[in-house]
């Protein structure tokens, strides 16, 4: 029984796979950084472009709707086009 213990141990000492298990550790704890450097990009990209839709959703408002909220039908076309951007970030954060 010795014998296999023992030879299991050499097995062990002389290969590559402690090493390989270390640098494997190694390349995780970076990849770990990375990606929650990249959430943390995300969540302040995320933010921002919130941010300039609730924005330009005011600005479009102050410009095409009247005092109800209406739009006038001559400007429908143009406000259904401003507001496209609006739809389309908010899809996007959804």
């Amino acid at each position: 029984m010795s014998r296999w213990a023992t030879t299991a141990e050499s097995r062990t000492r002389n290969s590559p796979v402690p090493q390989t298990f270390a640098n494997l550790e190694q390349e995780n704890s970076a990849y770990r950084a990375r990606l929650a450097t990249a959430e943390n990009h995300i969540g302040a990209l995320q933010a921002a472009l919130k941010e300039c839709a609730d924005d330009l959703e005011a600005e479009l408002h102050t410009k095409y709707k009247d005092s109800a909220g209406h739009v006038h039908p001559a400007l429908q076309r143009r406000y259904e086009r401003d507001a496209a951007v609006i739809l389309r970030a908010r899809s996007l954060l959804d």
